[in-house]
C-alpha cells in the first residue's frame, strides 16, 4: 500500500486534486420511497406511478407491456414526490416501468435497481359486448373509437344499461363508464372530456380523468409482432 506522505511532492499534490475532485463530483439523485404502480381509485383503466426522492427530480420512464414500449418524460415541476398518472391502460394487461430520475443540475440517477410490475384490472362482469369492423389495426386511422352502447342483456325486470366506452386502434378497451341514457354525436375535448347529446339534444359531459390533472397518453415507440 502506498502513502500519499511517501509520494513526491507534484505527484502528492496531483492525488488529493484527484481525491478532492472526487469528493465534490456531482451526486445522482437517490429514491427515499422507491417507485410503485397503483390503480386510480375512481377512473378505470388510470394507474398512478409513485416514488420519493432526496430531492427535487422529474422522472424518465421506459414503459413496456411486453409488444410495445415507450419512453415518457412527464414535464412539470421538479419535485421530490411525485405521483404521475397513465391511462389508456388495456385491461388484465402486465405493464413493466423502469424508472429514472433527473435532478435540478441534470444529473441521471442510474434506473431503479428492478422493474415496477404492474397488472392493470379485468373489465367488470357486467361488461357490454361489442363489435367493430373487421380490419386490421394498422388499416385504421390514428386514435381511438368513442362508442355509446346500450346493453342488450339488460334483465327485463331491471334497468337498461348504457355505456359510454372508449377503444385503441385495435379495439381494446382503454376508458369506459355507466351512463343514464345514451348519448349521440360524441366527441372529445383537449381537457379530458367527452360530451355527447342525449335524444332531446341536451349536452352531457363525462370526464376522463376525475380531477386527475395531465395524463400521459401513451404513443407508441416500438412494436415488436
Amino acid at each position: 500500500m502506498i502513502h500519499l506522505a511517501t509520494l513526491p511532492r507534484q505527484v502528492y499534490f496531483f492525488c488529493c486534486f484527484l481525491l478532492l475532485l472526487e469528493a465534490c463530483g456531482p451526486s445522482t439523485p437517490q429514491f427515499v420511497e422507491p417507485p410503485v404502480v397503483v390503480s386510480h381509485p375512481k377512473v378505470p383503466q388510470l394507474a398512478l406511478l409513485r416514488f420519493t426522492a432526496d430531492e427535487p427530480v422529474r422522472a424518465l420512464i421506459k414503459m413496456t407491456d411486453g409488444h410495445y414500449t415507450w419512453d415518457i418524460h412527464p414535464p412539470g415541476l421538479y419535485k421530490q414526490k411525485m405521483e404521475i398518472p397513465f391511462f389508456q391502460l388495456r385491461p388484465a394487461t402486465e405493464y413493466r416501468f423502469t424508472v429514472q430520475m433527473i435532478d435540478t443540475r441534470k444529473n441521471i440517477a442510474p434506473p431503479y435497481d428492478r422493474e415496477v410490475v404492474y397488472r392493470s384490472p379485468d373489465l367488470p362482469v357486467d361488461f357490454p359486448q361489442y363489435e367493430l369492423p373487421l380490419l386490421l389495426a394498422a388499416q385504421r386511422e390514428p386514435g381511438f373509437n368513442l362508442l355509446s352502447i346500450t346493453d342488450e342483456r339488460s334483465l327485463p325486470e331491471g334497468p337498461i344499461r348504457h355505456w359510454l366506452i372508449v377503444l385503441d386502434r385495435e379495439g381494446r378497451v382503454m376508458w369506459y363508464t355507466p351512463t343514464e341514457e345514451a348519448l349521440y354525436e360524441l366527441r372529445h375535448c383537449r381537457g379530458g372530456a367527452v360530451i355527447g347529446s342525449n335524444e332531446t339534444g341536451r349536452q352531457l359531459e363525462r370526464e376522463w380523468r376525475a380531477g386527475v390533472g395531465r395524463a400521459h397518453v401513451r404513443t407508441p415507440v416500438t412494436y415488436a409482432p
